[in-house]
């Protein structure tokens, strides 16, 4: 759901004064001088929302969107058209390579996810790999940014791509979490914390946290979650 917040709420606000926690992109350049953005994996890019506003904030970075949905993907292949930094890719990620069922039942598309129930066959499949095998068959050495929105499949997505992270090769993990810890739909941010320490990365920011539908509810329903190498934390 990253993509459809974009249109009430710039992903990254503009401006060096700002807070840490509210623009990703000058947080990382302010901590992070010397971190340079040459190529940044969209995962889960839904139409292609991210990947502009990635552009504009890292023009000089390569961006690769994937997308499974085939719906979505040919509405992100015509808004790619002209955009020289940027390629697409009709496929998903997961921890392993084969083809997953699909759910595409949602009216809207940014909920669409691989199906928690790979039992229904009246999904349709779509192709995925992981991270790794695509970095080794691309002969990719290191992504910047990887950026993960499947709607609740991004832990297996990250552990797709552990030899990438096990060798600090990502330098930078965007994703989104759930912070109620309970939701059926988002990975819970205790989950995606002991991951990614796991992996030797650590939270370097929460970013766009949103309350849920109930007004009375005090507590942070979701948000989306940077972690960066332990080799950048201690610079």
């Amino acid at each position: 759901m990253l993509r459809d917040r974009v249109k009430r709420t710039a992903l990254f606000a503009r401006g060096d004064q700002l807070p840490h926690g509210v623009d990703l992109a000058a947080d990382l350049q302010r901590r992070f001088p010397d971190l340079r953005f040459d190529l940044i994996f969209d995962v889960g890019a839904n139409v292609g929302q991210t990947a502009h506003e990635f552009g504009i904030h890292f023009p000089q970075a390569k961006i690769l969107s994937f997308e499974p949905d085939p719906v979505s993907f040919s509405i992100l292949q015509a808004s790619a058209n002209g955009h020289a930094n940027l390629s697409i890719y009709n496929l998903g990620f997961s921890v392993q390579p084969g083809r997953l069922r699909f759910d595409n039942t949602s009216p809207e598309s940014v909920l669409h996810a691989i199906a928690k129930d790979q039992s229904n066959e009246r999904l349709p499949l779509v192709n995925v790999t992981t991270i790794d095998l695509f970095c080794a068959a691309h002969c990719i050495e290191r992504i910047s940014l990887l950026k993960i929105d499947t709607e609740g499949h991004d832990l297996d997505v990250i552990r797709g791509a552990s030899n990438m992270l096990t060798r600090g090769n990502i330098d930078v993990v965007f994703a989104e979490c759930s912070l109620t810890q309970v939701s059926k739909r988002l990975v819970s941010f205790s989950e995606m914390q002991a991951d990614m320490r796991e992996r030797g990365y650590v939270c370097f920011g929460i970013y766009q946290q949103a309350f849920g539908s109930d007004t009375h509810d005090p507590q942070i329903n979701w948000a989306n979650c940077a972690y960066v190498s332990k080799t950048h934390a201690r610079k």
